[in-house]
């Protein structure tokens, strides 16, 4: 009995973390595609990630976490939230002025298809038949969805979608840097401190 009502609680947690996934980040895209008709979208991101970051330190100290990283750690961190925030999210804000937001956040899913390819390029890390066959569905569906003419609304469009390309590139390499660096040990900070760079630059 107890041993179902584990896997009946995990399973309804397994559930919910789904849907937060597909309710919070799908949204937002949508959000930032209203606030993009408002709000020059460099400068909107730019005082998104420093607000949070703010946040995350000012919260860091509440909590009493300290500060404890080195340059080292800290210059990582910062190049790493270029890659990915800067980038990886800032570029496609921009892309948003011209792109639907639901046929971005699509694309965007299509991020651990170029991580593969990255890795493969760079490491030469062998891509299983199974990767390969995501990989080809992925691309097959990202051309029907990016070819297909009756959501082609502005002449912007091709060049919003090969920028969310760019955005998913720099994404992608960012993981691979972050998973071969030094960076700040704490979680906490070290997200505060890749939000920073990422929104002064």
């Amino acid at each position: 009995m107890q041993e179902q009502h584990f896997l009946k609680s995990e399973r309804a947690k397994i559930i919910l973390a789904f849907a937060a996934i597909y309710i919070i980040w799908g949204s937002t895209y949508f959000f930032n595609k209203l606030l993009v008709l408002e709000v020059p979208p460099f400068l909107s991101a730019g005082v998104r990630f420093i607000c949070a970051s703010l946040l995350i330190f000012a919260i860091a100290k509440f909590m009493k976490i300290p500060f404890d990283t080195t340059k080292t750690r800290v210059l990582n961190a910062g190049f790493a939230g270029v890659l990915m925030l800067t980038f990886g999210n800032g570029a496609v804000v921009w892309a948003l002025q011209f792109v639907d937001s639901g046929v971005t956040a699509l694309i965007v899913s299509s991020q651990p298809l170029m991580l593969l390819f990255l890795l493969f390029v760079l490491e030469r890390k062998k891509i299983s038949m199974r990767s390969l066959f995501g990989v080809f569905l992925g691309i097959l569906g990202i051309y029907l969805l990016t070819s297909e003419e009756g959501i082609v609304r502005t002449d912007d469009y091709i060049k919003g979608v090969f920028v969310i390309f760019i955005a998913i590139l720099t994404w992608a390499y960012g993981s691979i840097f972050v998973a071969k660096s030094e960076l700040p040990r704490n979680h906490f900070i070290n997200s505060g401190v890749q939000m920073l760079f990422a929104g002064v630059f």
